[in-house]
């Protein structure tokens, strides 16, 4: 009986004369094309004609914005932070596949007022985080000497980035082996 009801409810469905956009004969909502635009895939898409104002489809997007710059005091840096970093990965189908691996910084934390630890590094003690409108700057610590970049990313992430280098400013792209703390 149940077999008969589906069969029943395909075959009512396959022989729908009704081709509306979005009906029961064309679920997905996709108009059939007219004669003039059959053989042409792209003609829905083309750009409307010079007398017609553009659309907000037809509109250039803007550009999605550049990670912000934090500044400020140590405050802005305050939280816990794992730190991986960018290597290049192994060979798929020939092809170099670049990956983040577990970074030698570890673990560490900044407080509200800009000392911090590293778990990771606990039996070296702890310093002073400084954030500076360009750098991070590491005083003390596990980390002393280091300098790292904050930056905030498109979907919200607040991280330190370092180079290879520690001691030295990252520079203005991300390169392999920089090391990328982020927030938690």
């Amino acid at each position: 009986m149940t077999k008969l009801l589906v069969l029943l409810a395909v075959v009512a469905c396959s022989k729908s004369d009704d081709t509306k956009p979005g009906s029961a004969a064309d679920p997905w909502g996709t108009p059939s094309p007219t004669p003039a635009t059959a053989d042409d895939p792209w003609a829905a898409k083309s750009a409307p004609a010079e007398s017609e104002p553009p659309t907000a489809e037809s509109a250039p997007q803007a550009a999605p914005e550049a990670p912000q710059e934090p500044s400020g005091g140590a405050s802005t840096l305050a939280g816990s932070y794992q730190c991986q970093q960018l290597r290049y990965g192994t060979s798929v189908n020939g092809i170099r596949q670049s990956t983040y691996v577990s970074s030698a910084l570890g673990v560490f934390e900044i407080d509200g007022d800009g000392s911090y630890r590293s778990s990771s590094y606990a039996a070296k003690g702890t310093g002073r985080a400084r954030d500076n409108t360009a750098t991070v700057t590491f005083e003390g610590g596990p980390y002393a000497g280091s300098v790292g970049v904050a930056g905030t990313t498109s979907s919200g992430s607040f991280y330190i980035r370092f180079s290879e280098n520690l001691t030295e400013a990252p520079a203005p792209n991300m390169r392999f082996n920089d090391h990328m703390c982020y927030r938690k």
